[in-house]
């Protein structure tokens, strides 16, 4: 009897949706407004969807580990290869700490904000997650698999759509609103280079689809399921970052939305609008959930390049 595969179609959507979608990237792309909307349909247009198309097509055609190692190894050779998958890699060397920075303060947030300045706090945290999670990949990919799924619906998935559905509220209820939902907001000023270089900020935080292929062998008929698997990423991930972008920046002043503050100071003036400051710890709990299925993912495929 054939051996099933260890993730299934659902899994494999959750780990590629933990690869671009980011939650903390909403008060960000708010930072536009309206014209968030602009960017986010260029860089899909010229980048994500066509990434995410190509990824889906080679990873079928080639459905066994390795990902962009194993493309490019088969058209240019191994030596290209190696310099393609070493490119990929690297990048976790700055994004590693970035995202465990990220996890240290957002859970910092709900036990003291103080903690952000302590330095034994923030190391005690790095450690601890980073070995933590590369243990947890010993267990296996169904294992791994499974956490980063739970920590994406819970940590991110979830905390999206209720920002979405309190946007939807605030506008059917005609609340004031801090953007104008007018035709000239939506097109930004393109002969500014200022403008034109925000566009590449939005196609960094749509980048990483073609990370989870190294997972292709571990599914079931990945020439069908690892398409499906694409398209629901790609649904839930523009679904809810750009309408909750909107939604952030619907409810909140710009002045307000401060990346220097960080993304769970921004979701507090959020809900403060909605006298639900109660709310904000459980929030910062949630996005840390969402930040370690991040980092999982990531890590997961960091361990699998070193094997290739």
């Amino acid at each position: 009897m054939r051996k099933k595969k260890p993730l299934t179609v659902f899994i494999l959507a959750m780990i590629c949706f933990a690869a671009t979608g980011n939650i903390a990237n909403i008060p960000l792309i708010a930072l536009y407004g309206v014209s968030s909307i602009f960017y986010f349909a260029i860089s899909a247009l010229i980048f994500f969807i066509p990434l995410a198309l190509i990824s889906a097509e080679l990873a079928t055609s080639f459905p066994k580990a390795g990902g962009v190692y194993l493309w490019v190894r088969e058209a240019f050779g191994s030596s290209f290869g190696f310099l393609a998958i070493w490119l990929q890699w690297i990048q976790n060397v700055v994004w590693f700490p970035t995202m465990l920075i990220f996890i240290a303060s957002t859970f910092g947030y709900i036990i003291s904000p103080d903690l952000v300045n302590n330095k034994i706090y923030i190391f005690s945290i790095f450690i601890i997650t980073f070995w933590g999670i590369t243990f947890l990949n010993f267990l296996g990919i169904k294992t791994s698999g499974l956490f980063s799924t739970i920590c994406i619906v819970l940590g991110t998935i979830l905390p999206g759509i209720v920002i979405v559905i309190l946007g939807i509220i605030w506008f059917l209820k005609g609340f004031p609103r801090e953007i104008a939902f007018t035709f000239d907001n939506f097109f930004p000023n393109l002969r500014s280079m200022s403008q034109l270089a925000l566009l590449a900020s939005f196609v960094i935080t749509t980048s990483g689809m073609e990370m989870p292929a190294v997972h292709a062998k571990d599914v079931d008929n990945p020439r069908k399921n690892y398409p499906k698997a694409i398209l629901i990423a790609t649904i839930l991930i523009f679904g809810i970052f750009s309408l909750g972008a909107l939604s952030v920046a619907m409810i909140i002043p710009e002045a307000k939305i401060s990346l220097g503050a960080g993304a769970i100071s921004g979701f507090s003036h959020f809900f403060k609008a909605y006298n639900l400051s109660w709310a904000v710890p459980i929030f910062a709990f949630l996005m840390t959930f969402g930040a370690l299925g991040m980092l999982n993912t990531s890590l997961s495929f960091s361990i699998i390049c070193a094997y290739l």
